[in-house]
């Protein structure tokens, strides 16, 4: 059970953090 939540939670910032990023690549 913990291992699934740590990927959900893992993919969640990965996910957030790569629209982050192209956001701020479209914002340049």
């Amino acid at each position: 059970m913990l291992d699934d939540y740590l990927l959900t939670v893992i993919s969640n910032i990965g996910m957030i953090s790569l629209i982050a990023l192209s956001a701020y690549l479209l914002l340049i």
